[in-house]
């Protein structure tokens, strides 16, 4: 049995997430903590010199007014330590530049951060109807890849980013390695409001664009089954040639 925390971006009543408590509490110990409502592509923000309200929903479920950074944090303080974090089941894939947008991988590399196996979790939900999605079949098939021992390939200081086909014959296949893609996932269109003050609207179109994956990403991959990328948690360093090209450029300065 593992000591898993369980959050996402979604919302503490979104169907991801109680998927995954189904799937998950027979065989493990669970804690949820997670934000009382949506909080999508706030990557790794949390509150700062503002408060929060946290709610006790029952014995293992906490709705917290901050975003899933906070969610962590929280629960860390109060309740850790845990052996695993896991973040998700995401309402949409998490694949290529995205990784660093959503709040779903930002919950899983501040437990990373702090030395915990972290998992974030997604599914592939473009153009997919509400009431097809398969939450449940995602969920069940990450608690087999715990079950058969995925934590042990997870280091700490990294996270696992996990991305399911919404599609069950696909979920039944290996898993693939993969690594994040550098294409277009959303983009913005500028709506003219009001030529004489000068104001404009943006619209966000949220719809992947997979052309133009290479080969071995994710967003090549997720149309063939689940995909595992691994993120690592970690301040760079700074490379050698990099240091030189600053000395270079700091000995041509003029005094």
């Amino acid at each position: 049995m593992v000591n898993i925390l369980l959050t996402n971006d979604d919302g503490i009543e979104a169907p991801g997430l109680d998927s995954l408590i189904k799937a998950l509490s027979p065989n493990h110990d669970l804690t949820i903590v997670a934000p009382s409502r949506e909080r999508s592509a706030v990557s790794q923000g949390f509150s700062f010199h503002v408060s929060y309200g946290v709610e006790q929903i029952d014995d293992h479920r906490v709705r917290v007014g901050g975003t899933p950074v906070d969610c962590v944090m929280f629960a860390l303080t109060q309740w850790g330590p845990f052996d695993l974090v896991i973040s998700g089941i995401n309402h949409g894939a998490n694949m290529a530049w995205d990784t660093w947008y959503s709040g779903t991988v930002g919950a899983a590399c501040e437990a990373a951060r702090r030395g915990i196996k972290a998992i974030a979790v997604s599914l592939d939900t473009v153009g997919q109807l509400e009431e097809a999605l398969h939450y449940p079949q995602a969920a069940r098939m990450l608690a087999r890849y715990l079950d058969q021992g995925l934590i042990k390939i997870v280091s700490h200081g990294q996270v696992l980013n996990v991305n399911f086909p919404n599609a069950p014959a696909l979920m039944e296949r290996a898993p693939q390695w993969a690594v994040p893609g550098m294409y277009c996932y959303n983009l913005n269109t500028l709506k003219v409001e009001s030529e004489k003050s000068r104001q404009w609207r943006v619209e966000v179109q949220q719809f992947a664009t997979y052309s133009g994956a290479g080969e071995g990403t994710d967003g090549r991959l997720i149309g063939e089954g689940p995909t595992v990328s691994l993120l690592r948690v970690a301040w760079p360093e700074s490379r050698e040639e990099e240091c030189q090209a600053f000395t270079q450029w700091r000995s041509r300065l003029s005094h």
